[in-house]
């Protein structure tokens, strides 16, 4: 288990040398041979914290029929965000949780890395070095990062097709949709999916739609029956914060919130 020092030392490494990516936790992904039936499961986020919606979003996906409890899980910090800054937690401590979130997961193959690269087409083609054979990889997105993936504004000098042709013929996209007040109903948000592959979305290939599996936030196995519309790494921020303990501990898997208690992380 890496020390609070060791994930700054890792952090500290990325940032002044010349790597893209580097594997902070179970860092036999740099020379096992992974079977070829088995997937690779990405999930990039800020993980600030880690909380009971990402482990759902995982769990969830590892039960669709196109995957199994085998598939591979890759949890990817970046240190730099298109979109967001990097606060409020220290991100050695988001190492820490993701490291505790992944124990609590229980899950044989999952790994932590960090990047530089903001951009989804830069993180696949650095994870895709560190990988002896071809492999798709399926990258868990929420509809909000679809939207982003292509817009237009992130590719400068190029278009959304000839910059991001390579990524869609290597990677797959697992999409979790829900009504919301900024991105539309449910039905709009797979109606954009189907405009893709009638080609009426500008610039985006038809054929990517076929990339692109959409699932509401009930599909899957939802055993636990967790409101995913009422879980966001901002609610556990506010109650711990406010010092809210009850609240906190329903939306936090168990390590993690020890550590956020022990720590006084966000208050």
């Amino acid at each position: 288990m890496p020390s609070l020092a060791e994930y700054q030392s890792e952090l500290c490494q990325l940032q002044d040398g010349n790597d893209l990516i580097r594997f902070v936790y179970n860092k036999k992904f740099l020379t096992s041979n992974l079977n070829l039936k088995s997937s690779v499961i990405v999930f990039d986020s800020s993980f600030n914290p880690p909380t009971i919606a990402h482990r759902e979003l995982i769990m969830r996906t590892l039960a669709l029929e196109c995957f199994n409890m085998n598939s591979v899980i890759l949890m990817l910090l970046a240190v730099k965000n298109a979109d967001k800054t990097i606060a409020p937690a220290w991100l050695p401590d988001r190492l820490v949780m993701m490291e505790r979130f992944a124990k609590d997961l229980n899950h044989n193959e999952i790994y932590l890395a960090i990047t530089k690269c903001a951009r989804f087409v830069d993180k696949a083609q650095a994870i895709q070095k560190f990988l002896t054979e071809m492999h798709d990889l399926v990258f868990i997105v929420g509809f909000d990062t679809l939207i982003r993936l292509f817009n237009s504004k992130y590719y400068t000098g190029t278009t959304v097709a000839n910059a991001l042709v390579d990524f869609m013929s290597s990677c797959k996209l697992v999409c979790f949709i829900r009504d919301s007040a900024e991105y539309g109903t449910a039905s709009s948000q797979k109606q954009y999916v189907t405009n893709i592959r009638l080609g009426i979305e500008k610039d985006i290939p038809s054929q990517w739609a076929d990339r692109i599996s959409l699932y509401e936030y009930e599909d899957g196995n939802n055993s636990s029956e967790v409101e995913l519309s009422k879980v966001s790494s901002t609610r556990a921020r506010q109650a711990a914060e406010g010092n809210q303990q009850q609240s906190l501990s329903t939306v936090l898997t168990p390590s993690v919130l020890d550590y956020v208690l022990k720590q006084h992380l966000y208050s």
